[in-house]
């Protein structure tokens, strides 16, 4: 079903830009004005501070870094901030220009992480302020108080009404006498202040760190085993299992920006198999595989060293089992290997590889448990597992190990939930966090994005790719990404997925264009999409209350309605967008009602024809509430036109699926990394 429909959509997409594209063209490239940035790094420049509150420099507590480069300015570097005194943190006189049309734009950007609790009722706070040279007035325009960021958050202010002015900016920080020992106070980096083109929606700000990429690849499957090589530079993957057959295939993922794929390798090794644990023994360039299930479970061990598979023969080995967690401590140049499963048995022991024998280690730690996620934090030296399950529970306890200290409980704060998280955890060198994602429990399969520091966990993320366990999940370092492939979502009857996604933490992405879709002239339909398939049924309206809920950031309730009887396709093309040297990031808000029609977001570069598409979705995906399809595009030209195509062929049931929102997001191909960038 999906690998048809997207042969019809690729080998009529230049008919359809001829017979239907349209001819308008909107331009998101249009210049933005810097007028004034400041990033703390090599003086304060001119910035004053009353009272000695404000300090500039390398933060030494939380957040324990700037948000970008190595200085910031904060309300004490090293602590919290002292009682009993108030303070203005102040710009020097920032000279702004006319404005040349009533179109334009003024905002103020700034990047702020703070620390108010609420004991205070917000009495101790942050107030950004502005004031005119020739008024010597400060005026509030935003207060931060209460709480947590967590993380570096970006602000944006319209300060439209201060253009031909000659302002300062402000940061007065209140403090009511009360006790402090549970707050930091705040931080500030890289402000500011620049002319813009007027948005057709508001400036949101949001994290959205995960972006779908390549079409192809490894085929649909769940529990298959992943590790980053670092000899050759690239992930490597192997087996897995969807409803029918397990697969014994070898695949890597390499390359920089545009030659980003995977690669199929044709080497015989081990036999067809899931859930096996597997290392990459950087000491000895091998990657190191054991056990899984061919429908018995094994336990065999193998290394890979890039060209051959090679079985190695051991004595006193390991027993037969699945979902054991392993990883490499290159520290002591061991894999450890924890737990696992037999049938109803978990395991609770630990075992080292030298790159010739087995050795079990200890026996105590964790409680015996199988699909845990386990990682190795180079920047401290410990082997890192989290949660897992045994036949009862599951977990969300995190360990450390090491060969001489042996297992210790870490006390952390603000956990995951208990979780399945077998292949979910790897470690970002860049950020210096282990990053998780998904897993599954009593409840359902999930979908949310952590990172954990050493000390604490943070959530990151909940938009990205749909929810899932058994994913395949390792960190490319030559991209500085985390890469995401496959699993399954037995709770929405999602047998397996083969979408390949990436991840790298805190970027802020600002909607360039939307479309709401209310009305018909947003878009050109293509009834009965293409090569003589009859056309469904399309209207512009009100959703129906029982499709609800209406989430704001999804929907407002009304826009495209496709109803889909078998056979029947429909298609939909955009205006072309003009987007300059950027990657493209293009969203849609889909709800459907029924399981089995594929529906695709796809986009066009006219200049050349080339297209770029996620997999078609199989409309059980979006069936419990509206959800999110997003896409990637690094178009050869500067020019895109979104498509969304809903198919229903083959599909006996009637299907209607309910459209909202598409949006077009700008990403600089140069763009680095927004929060933790050093």
């Amino acid at each position: 079903m999906k690998s048809h429909c997207l042969t019809l959509l690729y080998a009529t997409i230049t008919l359809l830009c001829c017979q239907y594209g349209l001819t308008q063209t909107i331009d998101l490239t249009t210049e933005i004005k810097v007028l004034y940035q400041e990033g703390f790094e090599n003086t304060n420049h001119g910035w004053s501070a009353s009272n000695g509150v404000w300090e500039v420099g390398r933060p030494t507590s939380e957040p324990n870094r700037a948000h970008s480069g190595t200085n910031c300015a904060a309300t004490i570097l090293s602590g919290n901030y002292p009682r009993f005194t108030d303070s203005r943190f102040a710009s020097p006189y920032i000279v702004l220009p006319p404005r040349n049309n009533y179109k334009e734009v003024l905002l103020l950007s700034l990047w702020e992480w703070h620390i108010y609790h609420s004991y205070n009722n917000g009495a101790d706070h942050v107030e950004i302020e502005i004031c005119k040279k020739d008024s010597l007035n400060w005026t509030k325009t935003k207060t931060i108080f209460k709480l947590e960021s967590q993380a570096w958050t970006n602000t944006i202010i319209d300060i439209s009404n201060y253009f031909d002015s000659t302002i300062q900016i402000g940061f007065w920080h209140e403090d009511d006498d009360e006790s402090n020992s549970q707050a930091s106070g705040i931080s500030i980096d890289d402000i500011e202040i620049h002319i813009e083109p007027p948005r057709e929606v508001p400036i949101p700000t949001e994290i959205i760190p995960w972006k779908q990429m390549a079409l192809g690849g490894p085929s649909p499957r769940r529990e298959a085993s992943m590790i980053y090589d670092t000899i050759h530079n690239q992930i490597f993957l192997f087996g897995g299992r969807n409803d029918t057959e397990n697969f014994g295939d070898s695949w890597t993922w390499s390359g920089i920006y545009d030659s980003v794929k995977w690669n199929q390798i044709t080497a015989t090794g081990p036999s067809p198999r899931f859930g096996a644990a597997m290392a990459y023994d950087s000491k000895r360039s091998r990657i190191v595989l054991f056990g899984g299930s061919s429908g018995a479970r094994l336990n065999d061990t193998w290394v890979f060293d890039g060209t051959k598979w090679s079985e190695i023969t051991v004595t006193n080995g390991p027993s037969r089992r699945t979902n054991a967690a392993m990883a490499f401590d290159a520290n002591f140049s061991l894999a450890i290997m924890f737990g696992g499963m037999d049938g109803l048995t978990r395991f609770g022991e630990t075992w080292q590889w030298d790159g010739a024998a087995w050795t079990q280690t200890a026996t105590d730690g964790p409680s015996p448990r199988a699909e845990s996620g386990m990682a190795y934090d180079d920047s401290r030296k410990k082997i890192i597992l989290f949660g897992g399950r045994d036949t009862a529970n599951y977990y969300n306890d995190t360990w450390e190990y090491d060969i001489r200290d042996k297992w210790k409980k870490l006390t952390t704060a603000n956990n995951p939930s208990p979780r399945s998280a077998q292949n979910c955890l790897t470690y970002d060198s860049q950020s210096k966090r282990i990053v998780l994602y998904g897993g599954s429990n009593e409840s359902g399969v999930l979908r949310d994005t952590w990172e954990f520091d050493g000390t604490s966990w943070f959530h990151t993320a909940d938009a990205g790719p749909h929810a899932r366990s058994g994913s395949a999940l390792a960190y490319n370092v030559e991209r500085d990404r985390v890469v995401l492939f496959g699993g399954t979502n037995s709770f929405e009857n999602v047998s397996v997925l083969g979408d390949t996604w990436e991840y790298q933490g805190g970027e802020v992405l600002a909607v360039n264009w939307h479309s709401p879709l209310d009305s018909a002239a947003e878009f050109s339909p293509v009834p009965g999409g293409f090569d003589s398939f009859p056309a469904g049924k399309i209207t512009v309206g009100l959703f129906p209350e029982e499709v609800g809920p209406f989430p704001t950031a999804y929907t407002d309730g009304q826009g495209v309605i496709f109803d889909m009887a078998r056979g029947q396709v429909y298609l939909l093309m955009f205006p072309t967008i003009k987007v300059g040297d950027n990657t493209v990031l293009i969203r849609a808000s889909v709800r459907a009602t029924a399981p089995g029609s594929a529906i695709a977001l796809a986009v066009l570069d006219p200049s050349d024809n080339s297209v770029g598409t996620n997999i078609p979705n199989n409309s059980q995906i979006f069936m419990n509430e509206f959800k999110r399809m997003v896409i990637t595009f690094d178009p050869p030209g500067d020019l895109v036109a979104p498509i969304f195509q809903v198919s229903n062929v083959g599909n006996i049931e009637p299907v209607t699926v309910y459209m909202d929102n598409i949006e077009v997001i700008l990403l600089p191909r140069d763009k680095n990394r927004s929060i933790y960038g050093e």
